[in-house]
């Protein structure tokens, strides 16, 4: 049985890495192409961290726990 606490703090690791993910899309679509609207980096950004935290919750944060019984 996995603690409250560990897992609140593995849902805090990978919600702070989507963010830091969804804003370095949108950081580097800005900078690296001047011409793109901004509200359209910002919404590929928002597309790109949410695919990466609904899998790092459904790998990481909210993953079936492991058995340490043998046989199971």
């Amino acid at each position: 049985e996995r603690k409250l606490r560990q897992e609140a703090m593995r849902y805090i690791a990978v919600t702070l890495f989507a963010q830091g993910f969804s804003y370095s899309v949108f950081a580097g679509l800005v900078t690296f192409i001047p011409n793109i609207v901004p509200q359209i980096a910002l919404v590929i950004g928002a597309l790109a961290g949410a695919v990466l935290s609904f899998n790092g919750h459904r790998i990481i944060s909210f993953a079936p726990v492991k058995s340490s019984l043998v046989g199971e």
